[in-house]
């Protein structure tokens, strides 16, 4: 959904569109994926205006003091914070997802860099109730408590209601039956979600979410 998001909004702008993993960045190399990093941020320019999309952001971008942070992670959160400063001056747009604020190094969310945060938090009940019968589909299933199952799972991220369902079939499958709400309702009380509303305010309050 986020790269979709952010793909639809380069199409609307009419923005070269950039889709970066951290996968796309790594390098076995001393040095290697900052040249990687100068590299991304040049191409965008010669296909200026751009739109550049980080996905799993932390991983690139990880704070410099944190434990486990590698040396060599120094230099390439260096030479990202370089380009951050002078990509508007080549009309190169960034936007970065993460799941993970807190392991952000801070100086990238400083004013002139990724300075506008946008908190996007847990489907609502609407949607959950939704998702679950999108993850639902095509499955041999009984009849379905649907509004219980989203009334249950607040504060449930996508992928966590989609683990869910998977968790529920799981228990059917072996037992060779369609699945029942009991299967559902079993998987949900099995896998709580790793969000609750005291922990989504913090995120908020922390970065200064709008």
């Amino acid at each position: 959904g986020k790269t979709h998001i952010a793909r639809k909004l380069a199409d609307i702008l009419k923005f070269a569109f950039f889709d970066v993993k951290p996968s796309d960045l790594a390098s076995s190399y001393v040095h290697g994926g900052q040249l990687r990093i100068g590299a991304l941020f040049e191409d965008a320019k010669k296909k200026a205006p751009s739109l550049i999309f980080l996905d799993e952001c932390e991983a690139l971008i990880p704070n410099r003091q944190g434990r486990g942070v590698e040396f060599h992670y120094g230099s390439e959160v260096n030479e990202f914070l370089t380009q951050l400063n002078d990509c508007w001056k080549s009309k190169i747009l960034v936007i970065a997802a993460t799941n993970l604020v807190e392991k952000l190094d801070p100086a990238v969310l400083r004013p002139g860099r990724m300075d506008i945060h946008i908190f996007i938090g847990p489907p609502d009940l609407e949607a959950r109730v939704e998702l679950l019968k999108q993850f639902m589909l095509d499955r041999p299933q009984k009849a379905m408590n649907w509004l219980d199952f989203g009334e249950k799972t607040e504060s449930y991220t996508i992928a966590e209601l989609e683990l869910v369902v998977e968790e529920g079939a799981k228990k059917a499958f072996e037992d060779l039956r369609p699945i029942t709400t009991d299967d559902i309702l079993s998987a949900i009380r099995e896998n709580p979600p790793r969000l609750n509303e005291a922990s989504i305010e913090e995120h908020k309050r922390r970065i200064g979410f709008l």
